[in-house]
């Protein structure tokens, strides 16, 4: 499946609940995730920009994210989102699919937690995330309906944010020399 989306830090998520809400936005979900992300020791995942991640959450998902096929990356409108394959599947047992993920020659390379509200605007999901370095809406739908929600919400896909909360994370330690190595409460 592909995944179109695009993040934008805010302040306070108070005002955009309200224009959520206006828009007829029902929030269908809330929780706390704790996302750990797995590579070899040659970071092989990484530099051929795919990622193998274990969420526990609302649902325990494993999760493969993959670079989009070109067609899907060439279009020069789509520089403004992040476009990628992913595949995802439920699992039940956490601590046996990380002893697999294990066993294959992964392991831990970076661990990531938030809080997250989920509203559905038509097909559209808008994700508030509080993380430990700010809060983030990401908007992930189609790229009409992604256009449209960021308009209504006054958010400008100039200013969007394409990358990853690893990346993201990794720039915040940068600036932050006391910050712990990974991105949790």
């Amino acid at each position: 499946m592909i995944e179109r989306e695009v993040k934008f830090l805010v302040r306070d998520f108070g005002p955009y609940r309200e224009a959520l809400h206006e828009l007829g936005a029902s929030c269908v979900s809330s929780y706390f995730e704790d996302n750990i992300i797995y590579d070899d020791e040659r970071s092989s995942l990484r530099n051929s920009e795919k990622v193998l991640r274990i969420r526990k959450g609302d649902r325990t998902t494993l999760t493969l994210k993959i670079p989009a096929p070109p067609r899907e990356a060439v279009d020069p409108g789509e520089s403004k989102y992040k476009v990628r394959e992913e595949y995802e599947i439920e699992i039940s047992d956490f601590e046996t699919a990380e002893k697999i993920v294990s066993e294959l020659g992964f392991h831990k390379s970076f661990r990531y937690q938030k809080n997250r509200e989920v509203f559905t605007v038509g097909s559209t999901s808008v994700l508030l995330d509080h993380t430990p370095i700010g809060e983030y809406i990401e908007i992930e739908g189609d790229r009409n309906s992604t256009e449209t929600i960021a308009g209504e919400l006054n958010l400008s896909l100039d200013e969007g944010i394409t990358e990853n909360y690893m990346t993201l994370y990794a720039e915040y330690r940068r600036q932050n020399n006391e910050a712990p190595e990974d991105m949790v409460f």
